[in-house]
């Protein structure tokens, strides 16, 4: 369900068209220059950069709110609320790169066109994130 702290940002939003569809979303590394994800999959091994989840979409409507959440453990760790501008069909994508790293886990993307759920994925991530190290800079 979307939750209700958002529900007014949907005050002066256009209506999504009832048959507004979005595909199953698909996980991958990088995208095409068309959003067509490359080599999508269900599970990633560290070091992980930004993540996409991209779908196709058809009969959408421009200015339409659309939300992404992206969760780990039921915790929200990347949020996208936008009016829609990307036209009646093709392909988009909502993507997140969080602050840390990606920790070993299962996460999930949900997708709410207006307040109505769309879609949603689960991937996982295998193995620790990558740690800073400092390396010592020469002294003069």
């Amino acid at each position: 369900m979307l939750p209700e702290s958002l529900l007014l940002l949907y005050q002066d939003d256009i209506t999504p068209q009832p048959d507004a569809i979005l595909s199953p979303i698909l996980v991958a590394t990088s995208l095409t220059g068309f959003n067509i994800p490359i080599d999508p999959a269900e599970a990633f091994d560290n070091p992980v950069g930004r993540l996409y989840g991209a779908f196709s979409y058809d009969h959408m409507s421009d200015g339409v709110r659309w939300v992404a959440f992206w969760y780990r453990d039921g915790e929200v760790i990347c949020f996208e609320s936008n009016p829609w501008d990307g036209g009646t069909g093709g392909y988009g994508y909502t993507d997140c790169l969080p602050e840390g790293g990606w920790p070993e886990g299962e996460y999930e993307i949900q997708i709410f066109i207006g307040t109505q759920w769309q879609v949603s994925t689960r991937f996982q991530i295998r193995g620790s994130p990558p740690t800073a190290t400092v390396s010592p800079s020469p002294t003069p």
